[in-house]
């Protein structure tokens, strides 16, 4: 059976949303990378069969030099080269970046036996926190921590400083609460600050909240995974990230 592979399609095209929102449900569900506004920072490619049908999409981000990837292809289709096809086709137009994505379990044995050997690259791991770890060390009197009066932000003020020495965000998903853009400013790095920040977070959440706290940290990212150990975070999810 003849496959056309085509890149830059119009995801906006009714015909092509519509046939790929049937694809993923063919695919369990799986929703891939898609921008229907002609976003620049996307890339797609489509793999139609004879009759003009949908049996395979690829869809990535462009991160700087990097190239994050979803595909899937119709079970029916799979085994046939498809999701190889694809990639070389991004691969001929971004021939200076690198491309790295997960393997769904349904892709592992396909690409086992054809020439495509992915490279490990990292795991993207979330780490979870419930209510029943409150933090009882002696922390800094040097310190004044506090939420944003919307409580998107927790801030942690020195007393020699006007400005935040630490900040995290916040949103807030009804069953649990996700962190995400924990930064301490570089001239204070290396000084244990991180350590009282987070202790002082989790201390000041579960006085006032009782949902588990849930955050995102690559594993190549020793230092931060080993302070939110040592916080009380556990692994509760890793998806592993390989380069292609």
């Amino acid at each position: 059976m003849k496959i056309t592979i085509i890149e830059k399609p119009d995801i906006s095209s009714l015909t092509t949303h519509n046939q790929l929102n049937t694809l993923c449900e063919a695919c369990r569900g799986y929703e891939p990378y898609y921008d229907t506004e002609g976003d620049d920072s996307f890339v797609h490619v489509v793999a139609l069969d004879e009759h003009g049908n949908l049996v395979g999409f690829l869809g990535g981000i462009i991160l700087d030099n990097v190239v994050e990837i979803t595909a899937l292809v119709h079970p029916s289709f799979r085994k046939q080269g498809i999701f190889k096809a694809m990639l070389n086709k991004i691969k001929e137009t971004y021939k200076a970046k690198k491309f790295i994505g997960t393997i769904p379990d349904e892709f592992r044995q396909a690409i086992k036996d054809s020439s495509i050997k992915p490279e490990y690259v990292h795991s993207e791991l979330l780490m979870k926190l419930d209510n029943n770890c409150i933090l009882t060390d002696n922390i800094s009197d040097s310190y004044e921590c506090m939420f944003s009066d919307d409580y998107e932000n927790f801030l942690m003020y020195s007393e020699d400083e006007d400005e935040p020495v630490a900040v995290c965000n916040l949103d807030f998903a009804g069953s649990f609460t996700n962190i995400s853009g924990v930064f301490v400013d570089e001239d204070m790095r290396d000084q244990g600050i991180g350590t009282i920040f987070m202790k002082e977070l989790i201390n000041a959440y579960f006085e006032e909240f009782e949902v588990p706290v849930i955050l995102h940290v690559n594993s190549n990212n020793i230092a931060a995974i080993k302070l939110y150990e040592k916080c009380g975070f556990k692994t509760a999810e890793c998806v592993d990230y390989y380069r292609f």
